[in-house]
């Protein structure tokens, strides 16, 4: 399918004329998950039934003119330290592995009522404590351009997912990089907002985890392009924070400065 890899900028324009319907987008994905997924394990669980179910409404309301905006009948996935009601949320922990949280995280929330379809859950590093994605209770997080190598962490099965074609988008946390090291592994675009820039309410929710990476992390964002994260953060964004339209941004004729690091070398260990 021409979109498998396509941004969200691009796919959503056709879902509102009409060109590709959000069950299309939906099915393709879930083709790609049964096919790829055994190898690159970037997904705990897939929700095939209940995003086919969203994505057959989103296209009636988009056909009877209700259309929520361009994330509406994208799919989506977020990475399973974020709770969804009545979709168990593990964080990759054997202690977690059947825990069912009653409420939806904030982001889950809004990616909802923004009308994005939710694959399902991603594969991450166990509570988020590594730099791998290797070490989970539902096995390692593969790279999709090298099954050898490491996709990175700790939302390596976001990465994994958004870099294969399993989904268009995800939401992950990023303290100390779980969201660009993974990004920057697979080939995508990592996004790390800055401190309650997007909520992060619903991580885990009422659980004593004893774990500083959840207290230290803000919550990141996944993509294949940096316009569609910005499409993301018009979404996901606090209000109270921040009421910029950070895809007019994308477009502003605003000089900046890129800093290179070069005072360094690597060593190679042999």
């Amino acid at each position: 399918m021409k979109y498998t890899y396509s941004t969200i900028s691009d796919v959503s324009k056709d879902i509102k004329a009409g060109k590709v319907s959000s069950v299309d987008l939906v099915t393709n994905c879930l083709h790609q998950i049964e096919d790829l997924n055994p190898v690159l394990n970037a997904f705990i669980t897939v929700l095939a039934e209940e995003a086919l179910e969203q994505a057959a409404a989103a296209d009636l309301e988009i056909k009877n003119g209700k259309w929520k905006g361009p994330l509406h009948g994208i799919p989506v996935a977020v990475k399973d330290f974020y709770d969804t009601r009545g979709i168990r949320t593990t964080a990759a922990f054997a202690q977690f592995k059947d825990r069912i949280p009653s409420n939806d995280a904030v982001v889950v929330q809004k990616l909802k009522k923004a009308g994005a379809i939710l694959l399902g859950k991603t594969n991450m590093h166990e509570l988020g404590k590594g730099t791998t994605s290797v070490v989970s209770f539902f096995g390692a997080v593969h790279n999709p351009w090298n099954p050898e190598y490491v996709a990175g962490g700790s939302s390596g099965g976001s990465a994994a997912a958004v870099a294969a074609g399993l989904c268009f988008a995800t939401v992950d946390t990023d303290a100390v990089g779980s969201c660009r090291l993974p990004a920057a592994c697979c080939g995508v675009t990592g996004f790390k907002g800055t401190y309650d820039l997007i909520s992060a309410k619903g991580i885990l929710d009422g659980e004593k985890t004893e774990d500083d990476i959840i207290t230290l992390g803000h919550v990141g964002i996944i993509t294949r392009a940096a316009e569609d994260t910005a499409l993301l953060l018009n979404v996901l964004a606090d209000p109270h924070v921040s009421k910029n339209d950070y895809s007019k941004a994308m477009g502003s004729p605003k000089k900046y400065r890129l800093g290179v690091a070069t005072n360094y070398q690597a060593n190679e260990k042999n």
